[in-house]
């Protein structure tokens, strides 16, 4: 199972982005389905929205993430686990991050992200 996190597909999204070819190459390299978290195409959608103050074309693209992966939502176990990490590493990591960060290792997931920390935390795992 693959997930991916909001900055590979805020680059994927803005071809402007200094990551967009990277996000590109990455998710067509992936093998099997694409899962979005609800709480990663939450966070997606608002940083699109920062970036471009255009609501058509955030709803655009949210459509198609949803046409093209599965949008899944977090279970309670996840939701659980994400708040206590939050709790005790309040700074490090956001609490979306930390649903990722806990998807992946309650679903032994494999993670799509340019973000280096938690990348570092999930290779402690």
């Amino acid at each position: 199972m693959n997930i991916c996190d909001a900055n590979v597909l805020v680059a994927l999204a803005n071809d402007r982005d200094s990551q967009h070819a990277k996000a590109k190459d990455a998710i067509a390299q992936l093998d099997g389905p694409v899962q979005i978290p609800n709480g990663v195409l939450v966070e997606t959608a608002t940083v699109l929205w920062r970036i471009s103050h255009d609501a058509a074309l955030v709803s655009e693209w949210v459509v198609t993430l949803a046409e093209k992966m599965d949008i899944v939502p977090e279970t309670t176990e996840i939701i659980q686990n994400a708040i206590q990490r939050y709790k005790t590493e309040f700074g490090q990591f956001s609490l979306v991050d930390c649903q990722v960060i806990e998807w992946a290792k309650t679903e032994g997931a494999t993670v799509l992200t340019f973000d280096e920390e938690i990348k570092r935390e999930l290779h402690k795992a």
